[in-house]
């Protein structure tokens, strides 16, 4: 993907229908007007995380094409052009990206998407729209890496929606009360990538994980994030850390750990 400066009339601001429990399609869709219905400047995200612009499926919404994958928040699509033929679906627009900081918005990236669906004449392609797409962040949270999970379901979920949180680990503990802290021995700088460079995103990833007893890193999990696939910039970074492991008296143990990772145009 190419990306290219922006200006603030670009940006689109999050609205609540990003934020909207899915709601099944449940007539088929066939025709060019109930495809237009669906698709057209709706907040839709690519399930997969597909990186490549050009993009073929079959009409069980199987990915025919290589693609690489992109973070989470630049898995954005926006669609303005539905073409029916008779053997397939074509579909235009362009890229959305996920900014979380001042404000949650969805920004436009002015860069060309053409997606094509194999079909057939009177097709119905909801089933492979409905695996291809996502109608929004809550319908996408379910499919979000694990690192995502504790950020996603606290903000992109009503109390309605089901989420998956798991019981803390009682093994690993937290510093104080007897408990030493880790102590920071090697890290690396986290990069920029293109799309925050070219648009100048900058401030502070909170990343909470573990330090375990030998010192590496685990259980990585956003508390605060920037968007743009800079918070993926953090972690690959984080993960290089290296500590000496807290300790309980003699014996190491695995703890808690919060850190901050700022990103700085020069």
């Amino acid at each position: 993907m190419h990306f290219w400066p922006l200006n603030k009339s670009m940006r689109c601001v999050l609205s609540l229908a990003l934020l909207a429990p899915f709601a099944p399609h449940t007539h088929a869709q066939s025709t060019e007007a109930d495809l237009k219905a669906r698709l057209v400047n709706k907040p839709l995200y690519l399930r997969s995380f597909l990186k490549e612009d050009n993009l073929k499926f079959d009409l069980a919404g199987k990915l025919t094409t290589p693609s690489a994958h992109t973070p989470f928040p630049l898995s954005g699509i926006y669609i303005d052009s539905v073409k029916l033929q008779k053997d397939k679906l074509v579909l235009s627009g362009g890229r959305m990206a996920l900014q979380f900081k001042p404000t949650l918005d969805r920004i436009h990236i002015p860069e060309t998407v053409q997606i094509e669906i194999a079909g057939a004449p009177g097709a119905d392609y909801s089933p492979a729209l409905d695996k291809i797409f996502a109608d929004g962040l809550a319908e996408l949270t379910p499919s979000l890496p694990t690192y995502w999970q504790q950020y996603a379901q606290k903000t992109f979920l009503t109390a309605s929606s089901p989420g998956n949180s798991q019981p803390p680990d009682e093994t690993i503990l937290r510093v104080g009360k007897g408990i030493t802290a880790p102590v920071l021995v090697s890290q690396v700088q986290a990069s920029f990538n293109t799309v925050a460079r070219v648009m100048k995103l900058k401030g502070d990833v909170t990343l909470s994980f573990v330090v375990k007893k030998d010192g590496s890193i685990s259980n990585v999990s956003i508390v605060s994030p920037l968007g743009l696939g800079l918070d993926e910039q953090a972690i690959g970074a984080l993960y290089q850390y290296r500590y000496k492991p807290a300790m309980q008296g003699s014996t190491s143990v695995s703890v808690y750990q919060d850190v901050i990772i700022n990103f700085t145009i020069y």
